[in-house]
C-alpha cells in the first residue's frame, strides 16, 4: 500500500493530493468536505465513524491506534482511514518506507504541518478483499513504531523568523 501511495503522488501534478483506498468503504461523497478542511489546515485525514468491519478488526484498530497515538503523540485518533488531504510536496520530503501509510500524521507533524481530523463515512467492504491479518501486522507494526518514534526524535525543527522567510 505504501509503495502504491508513493507512486500515486509522484505522479500527481496539483500542489495536494487526495486519497482513498479502492475498496468502496470510503465514500467519495466526503472528499468535498477534507478539501474544504484543508485550506485551514495543512494535511486533512478521515477519522471513520460507526466502523462497518468485524468485531475483531475494530478491536486491533482500536489496540494498535491507541498505542501508536501513545508512542507517537500524533494527534491522530484513527490513521486506517485511507481518506486524507496532505500537499503533494510534503509528502514527498516524507522519508519512504513499506509501511510509511500507518504513520503519515506523525511523519507530517514532524515537518511542523498542522492537522485535522474530520469523521466520515465508512461502509461495509463491496470489493476485494483485505491483504492484511491482525497478526500478521503485529509484528511489523511494532517494528515500523519503534523506527517512526526513533526518526520523530530526532527529526530537525528549525524555526524560521520573518526576516529569514
Amino acid at each position: 500500500q505504501s509503495a502504491a501511495l508513493l507512486a500515486g503522488v509522484r505522479a500527481a501534478r496539483m500542489s495536494h493530493v487526495a486519497t482513498m483506498d479502492g475498496d468502496l468503504q470510503n465514500d467519495p461523497s466526503d472528499l468535498p468536505s477534507l478539501l474544504e478542511r484543508a485550506e485551514e489546515f495543512d494535511v486533512v485525514i478521515g477519522r471513520r465513524r460507526l466502523r462497518r468491519d468485524r468485531l475483531a478488526r475494530r478491536f486491533a484498530s482500536r489496540l494498535a491506534n491507541a498505542v501508536r497515538r501513545a508512542v507517537l503523540r500524533d494527534g491522530a485518533s484513527d490513521t486506517g482511514c485511507s481518506l486524507k488531504v496532505f500537499p503533494t510536496a510534503a509528502f514527498l520530503a516524507l522519508p519512504s518506507f513499506d509501511g510509511m501509510h500507518r504513520f503519515l500524521p506523525a511523519l507530517f507533524r514532524d515537518q511542523g504541518l498542522s492537522l485535522h481530523e474530520l469523521d466520515v463515512n465508512h461502509r461495509p467492504r463491496r470489493a476485494g478483499r483485505s491483504k492484511y491479518s491482525n497478526l500478521a501486522r503485529l509484528g511489523r507494526g511494532l517494528q515500523d513504531l519503534f523506527g517512526v518514534w526513533w526518526l520523530s526524535r530526532r527529526a530537525l525543527r528549525v524555526e524560521l523568523d520573518d526576516r529569514e522567510r
